[in-house]
């Protein structure tokens, strides 16, 4: 008897079916989670289109709002994991993050400390690093020494010198 081709394998197909299932989940709470931050950008007169391109100056207004968003999220792990949290919630951590190398103006930077300390993700605390090289922030003086101290610190003194790249 033929083996059937791999498209034609019940269980195989029920993989990708569950898998498309798994990333339409996904996405809908990711669209969850960013809803309120933008509802919130709008009232500032920003749009999630201009975000995207990196290329619009945030006001101090919109800094803000995406601060306050970053610390809901960053404060919000996963039950009983601490510095744990979700992939959804933590692509739009990263999003809100990115989003802060356009500040026009400089700002409180102890909200991206208090998200990359209840963090363990390392890709999030990098980009929370490369925009404090890149804005330099005001008011984390102290915990940056304190970083410098750490053995994590050496990911700072990476970033030290170097700019980030932005689109173009």
């Amino acid at each position: 008897m033929p083996r059937p081709r791999n498209n034609a394998d019940p269980e195989i197909q029920r993989f990708y079916h569950d898998k498309k299932k798994r990333e339409a989940e996904s996405l809908k709470q990711m669209r969850e989670l960013e809803r309120p931050v933008i509802a919130d950008l709008r009232r500032c007169e920003i749009k999630a289109k201009d975000l995207n391109s990196l290329k619009v100056a945030l006001p101090a207004a919109a800094v803000e709002v995406l601060l306050g968003h970053l610390l809901r999220l960053s404060a919000d792990p996963i039950p009983g994991l601490k510095g744990t949290h979700s992939r959804e919630n933590l692509y739009v951590q990263d999003q809100i993050v990115r989003c802060l190398y356009c500040a026009e103006s400089t700002f409180d930077g102890r909200p991206l400390a208090e998200a990359f300390d209840n963090s363990w993700d390392e890709s999030l605390r990098w980009i929370i690093l490369a925009v404090i090289a890149d804005q330099k922030p005001s008011g984390i003086t102290d915990w940056l020494e304190e970083l410098r101290k750490t053995p994590r610190g050496k990911t700072l003194k990476d970033l030290e010198g170097s700019r980030p790249r932005r689109r173009k």
